[in-house]
């Protein structure tokens, strides 16, 4: 058990964050920024200016979870427009986003179904 398999809501926040910044910091962004507590079952998403690393918080109920990804090369994408602090997202988007992916799809990629002669 990761702690990761159960969370009920996923937030992007929408401005990006210094990266120098870690579970303290996020977590302080999180109660006086985002007016949001940061110990329910949530993960909050974060990004820096480049929009080329993401960190993730969660709290498990026994401590805090910090996930970081950087890409290679590329961008993560999603519409910058946006007054709100941070979007709720689905976890069909989250994955979306960890894929190089924008987060709105028009709609869901549908496997091909294989024919067979």
């Amino acid at each position: 058990m990761t702690g990761l398999d159960d969370i009920s809501q996923l937030y992007l926040v929408t401005e990006p964050v210094d990266f120098r910044k870690g579970i303290d910091g996020l977590g302080t962004y999180v109660q006086s920024i985002l007016n949001t507590d940061p110990f329910q079952n949530a993960m909050f998403v974060f990004t820096n200016k480049r929009h080329n690393k993401l960190k993730l918080l969660h709290y498990d109920g026994t401590g805090f979870w910090l996930l970081h990804k950087q890409l290679s090369k590329g961008t993560f994408k999603w519409r910058m427009n946006s007054l709100d602090p941070f979007l709720e997202i689905s976890q069909q988007q989250l994955d979306w986003l960890l894929e190089g992916l924008d987060i709105n799809q028009k709609r869901a990629f549908r496997p091909v179904k294989p024919q067979y002669i």
